[in-house]
C-alpha cells in the first residue's frame, strides 16, 4: 500500500489528524472512541471541565471525507459508541 500525503485534510478535528496519522503509519484498523460529533459540549468521552467545545458541520464533513479516503485504501474504521459520523462501521 503506497502512502501519499496529498490527501491530508485540514479544517477537521484532532481526531481527523490522528486517523490520517494512523493510516500513514500503516495501521490496518482504526478504532474511534468518544467521537460522537454532536453540536453540544459533550463530545469528550471523559469529564473535562477545562477543555470543552463544539464540532461544526464542516468539521464533520471533513472527518467523513477523510475516513472515506482511508477506508477506500483498505483500512477498516470502527466507531465505538454513538456518533454523527457516517463513514466507518458502528460498534
Amino acid at each position: 500500500l503506497k502512502k501519499h500525503n496529498n490527501f491530508l485534510m485540514f479544517g477537521g478535528t484532532i481526531s481527523c489528524c490522528a486517523a490520517q496519522m494512523a493510516y500513514m503509519m500503516g495501521c490496518k484498523e482504526i478504532h474511534l472512541y468518544g467521537c460522537n460529533f454532536t453540536h453540544k459540549k459533550q463530545h469528550y468521552f471523559y469529564k473535562n471541565d477545562e477543555k470543552s467545545g463544539t464540532v461544526s458541520n464542516s468539521q464533520i464533513t471533513t472527518m467523513d471525507k477523510c475516513l472515506a479516503e482511508i477506508r477506500k485504501a483498505g483500512v477498516k474504521v470502527y466507531i465505538h459508541g454513538h456518533s454523527r459520523l457516517t463513514e466507518g462501521d458502528k460498534v
